[in-house]
Formats: C-alpha cells, sequence, structure tokens
C-alpha cells in the first residue's frame, strides 16, 4: 500500500461539501421530527434559536452551582 500527499482542498471544494453537509443535517432533523418541516433557511434559524436556548439553559445551571 501507497500513501500520497494531496493538494488542500480549494475553498469551492470546501464551500461545495458545507452545503451538501448542511442539506444533510437538516433534512435528517426534520425527518425525526426536531425540526418542523419549513424551507431549509427557516429549519437552519429555528435550530439555531433552539440551540442558543440550550446553551442559555446550561449557563443558568452553570451558575447556580459557584
Amino acid at each position: 500500500m501507497r500513501i500520497e500527499a494531496l493538494p488542500p482542498p480549494t475553498q469551492a471544494e470546501v464551500e461545495k461539501l458545507l452545503k451538501v453537509v448542511r442539506h444533510r443535517v437538516l433534512r435528517l432533523l426534520e425527518k425525526r421530527g426536531a425540526l418542523p418541516a419549513q424551507g431549509p433557511e427557516d429549519a437552519l434559524q429555528a435550530y439555531q434559536a433552539h440551540s442558543l436556548q440550550q446553551r442559555l439553559r446550561w449557563t443558568e445551571v452553570g451558575r447556580g452551582w459557584h
């Protein structure tokens, strides 16, 4: 077996991969009922809001322990 170093991905390749991953993650979250069936931008905003709310809860819990 021979291993060869490859050049790093281009910015365009990284952006294309990011779009594919983002689309698949949003679709999976919709399928599992974690996001309401909406347009991709609405779904992303809803998920970001939910994520922020979860982080704020952990911040509040952490404050009670000090």
